[in-house]
């Protein structure tokens, strides 16, 4: 369920990752091993572990150098700092949701124009509300706050499977326009990407909590 927040570890980029994806083959190639399978993918879902400081939510199609830089400057400001993006762990996508829900500190959210548009950060962000995870968000030039009109048009954006999608990780369409009204409550740094001024430092960017990064 999405409300709970029961700890977890993926096991990204790890040896012991790759050894659970290993074991699972073998055991897909073991005609009685179906028992097996089912216990190595819980394993694999809820392993204990110490999770990222911070979360980027990005659009890949319009956001993709832009969501490397800010993992760099933030590796880089703060050396404590795991940071995940998810370009990085392709091959653990499925648990997407799980990592913001039990592993995450802080979701960071570059908001650009088709940010919320995209079924898998709707699917972050609405999780990180849920499960009052902190939440920074930084504004590009643009990038514009949806309105009332254009809450009520995301019944048109995402397919019926997109939706279908969504709804197995328990996130609905009246959740996630609830998120995108919250988000309208809280402050954003906007960031001038097409300026001349350069980018913003990462000494701007306050993560509105007192957990550690």
């Amino acid at each position: 369920p999405l409300l709970s927040r029961k700890r977890a570890k993926p096991g990204f980029g790890t040896s012991a990752g790759a050894r659970r994806r290993k074991k699972g083959r073998e055991l897909a190639a073991d005609p009685g091993g179906g028992e097996q399978i089912q216990q190595t993918a819980a394993e694999r879902r809820f392993q204990p572990g110490d999770g990222f400081g911070v979360f980027l939510c990005h659009h890949k199609g319009g956001a993709a150098v832009l969501g490397r830089y800010f993992k760099i400057k933030i590796s880089r400001a703060s050396m404590a700092a795991k940071v995940f993006l998810d370009s990085d762990q392709l091959e653990e996508l499925d648990l997407i949701f799980d990592t913001v829900r039990c592993f995450t500190k802080n979701l960071v959210i570059l908001l650009t124009k088709e940010t919320l548009h995209r079924m898998w950060c709707a699917g972050e962000i609405t999780t990180a509300v849920v499960c009052k995870i902190p939440i920074c968000q930084v504004s590009c030039d643009d990038y514009a706050p949806p309105d009332d009109g254009a809450l009520a048009k995301l019944d048109e954006v995402w397919s019926k499977e997109q939706k279908h999608t969504l709804g197995t990780y328990g996130i609905f369409l009246p959740m996630i326009k609830d998120a995108y009204r919250h988000l309208a409550q809280l402050e954003a740094i906007a960031f001038r990407r097409f300026s001349s001024s350069g980018a913003v430092s990462y000494t701007h960017l306050t993560l509105p909590t007192n957990r550690e990064v």
